[in-house]
């Protein structure tokens, strides 16, 4: 259902939406001589945009929005005479977008929430078909040209935004015309001055807040300009009046932004270059504070730190694909504190205590930075497609009770510092892909509840492991393990006076992996 060919039985549509695609797109695809459509939008699709896309002479529709993909665009698009529309939004591309200014049929064009930057140039202008035109949220900047506005006096051009917000000082983008303008605040719809509203001095069309873009290009049911599913704010309780000049002891934009990088950075919440490594989460989650927050918070406020420390879990684990990001002050990204986020619960002093999102689909990895949620009782995340290691710093968790992994991807070992988180009594880490040994238990002295059945464990059962006095449930079934189960577990049962109600391992079949005569329930392993 997703292959179009025409009546010479060569492909011309390629259209795979929200089905799972995922690795990247082959250099082969240039060879799709015919093709006209190619869409492959929110999947998780990585790598660089093929140069051989440029290949494609007769392309008229490129869609690969909400995926994985980096790098720049090609050089070889300005052989793309054909394409209309060309949809990259929510994407990690990065570099100048000048390359699209020689394709004279575009009208539509989607590359917000990227890392694109440069300006917008005055050769756009020169595209005479355009009617949807949306670069928020990257790092672009400069003025967008008065022969670009001057589409939208002819009346074609009828979706303009940029980051052009005078919610903060400056914006990144100057532009007179915009219809809306990024990070966005309701409150600026009321602005005398008209800039950055939707009724700039030039034009009075109304902002796509109110009319849909039309007409829209054929065969689009998903992403309209008109519509930012994480970024834009419900209400604005922003601190600030205006800017955060004002709000901030007079600090201007540049010196308030580079205050809040050299905060985080010396907190020890994440080193400096990461937040300023291209496409990282870190980068994602402090441009976020940076450009979108709607809550403008100034440096030094203390919320800052737990806020970016939100964002970065949510791109660390793939957020932008999450199957619910939550709606009104639930939404993850959104307004409200994130004490309010969806899946997050805090303390009355406004501290994270709790993530508990299940079946999600979270991807991604764990970052090391969750142990600077210094208060965090309970954190679960079953069911989804993290991978990675557990992170090492998850020992230095005072507060952590619960640690709930199961059914992801995870890999590597058990992390030597679990004994040093000295209230974590629940290990819930089955059904992923861990090995190594499993003596660390011996260490976590308050366990009661462990599972760690379908991993790829090995080695033997430590007898400390019967000095673990809490403990009530061990399941250590389709793994590797082997050996003996010792005389000191076997003593924890509650036959023999002990809080052991769940002993499982491989213990089943004519050869068992482990030899276990006070198991509950056996296994073949």
């Amino acid at each position: 259902a997703g292959i179009g060919c025409n009546g010479s039985n060569f492909v011309t549509r390629i259209a795979f939406e929200d089905n799972g695609l995922s690795g990247s797109i082959p250099s082969e695809i240039g060879a799709l001589s015919s093709l006209k459509t190619l869409r492959m939008e929110r999947g998780k699709l990585s790598g660089s945009l093929p140069a051989t896309l440029g290949d494609l002479a007769n392309l008229e529709k490129l869609d690969l929005d909400y995926n994985n993909l980096w790098g720049t665009l090609p050089s070889t698009f300005n052989s793309l005479t054909h394409l209309k529309l060309i949809d990259l939004n929510d994407n990690d591309l990065s570099g100048s977008i000048d390359i699209l200014a020689g394709l004279s049929n575009l009208f539509f064009v989607q590359l917000q929430s990227n890392y694109f930057s440069g300006t917008v140039s005055e050769a756009f202008g020169s595209l005479s078909q355009l009617q949807v035109f949306s670069v928020q949220e990257n790092q672009i900047d400069g003025d967008i040209a008065l022969g670009f506005c001057n589409l939208r006096i002819s009346g074609y051009l009828k979706h303009l935004e940029a980051d052009c917000s005078s919610y903060v000082e400056g914006g990144s983008v100057d532009c007179v015309c915009c219809t809306k303008c990024y990070p966005y605040d309701d409150s600026s719809l009321n602005n005398a001055d008209g800039i950055g509203n939707g009724e700039g001095p030039i034009i009075t069309t109304p902002s796509p807040t109110t009319d849909a873009p039309s007409p829209t290009p054929t065969g689009r049911p998903t992403i309209e300009p008109t519509h930012k599913t994480t970024t834009e704010p419900t209400n604005a309780p922003s601190p600030f009046t205006n800017s955060p000049t004002e709000a901030c002891d007079g600090i201007n934009k540049a010196a308030w932004k580079e205050s809040i990088i050299n905060m985080l950075a010396a907190s020890g919440v994440s080193t400096r270059s990461s937040l300023l490594t291209n496409g990282s989460p870190q980068a994602k989650a402090v441009w976020w504070i940076l450009n979108q927050d709607p809550m403008r918070l100034c440096p030094g406020d203390k919320r800052i730190e737990q806020r970016y420390m939100a964002a970065l879990f949510y791109y660390s684990t793939g957020g932008p694909n999450w199957l619910d990001k939550g709606s009104g002050d639930q939404r993850f990204l959104g307004s409200a504190s994130e004490c309010y986020w969806m899946g997050l619960k805090c303390n009355p002093y406004g501290e994270i205590t709790h993530i508990e999102i299940e079946n999600n689909g979270l991807g991604g990895s764990l970052p090391y930075e969750i142990a600077s949620f210094t208060k965090l009782e309970v954190l679960s995340l079953e069911k989804g497609e993290i991978t990675g290691r557990i992170p090492t710093e998850i020992g230095a968790m005072q507060e952590l009770r619960e640690l709930d992994l199961d059914f992801n991807m995870l890999t590597g070992e058990l992390p030597y510092t679990l004994g040093n988180a000295p209230k974590l009594n629940v290990i819930d880490l089955n059904s992923n892909m861990l090995t190594g040994s499993i003596r660390v238990l011996a260490s976590v002295k308050d366990a009661y509840f462990v599972q760690l059945h379908n991993n790829r464990f090995s080695g033997d059962i430590a007898p400390s492991i019967g000095l673990l006095g809490n403990l009530q449930v061990l399941t250590l079934h389709k793994n590797d393990i082997t050996g003996v189960m010792p005389i000191m577990v076997c003593n924890r049962l509650a036959a023999y006076g002990g809080a052991i109600d769940h002993l499982w391992a491989d213990c089943a079949g004519a050869v068992p992996k482990v030899s276990c005569s006070c198991c509950t329930k056996c296994f073949e392993g």
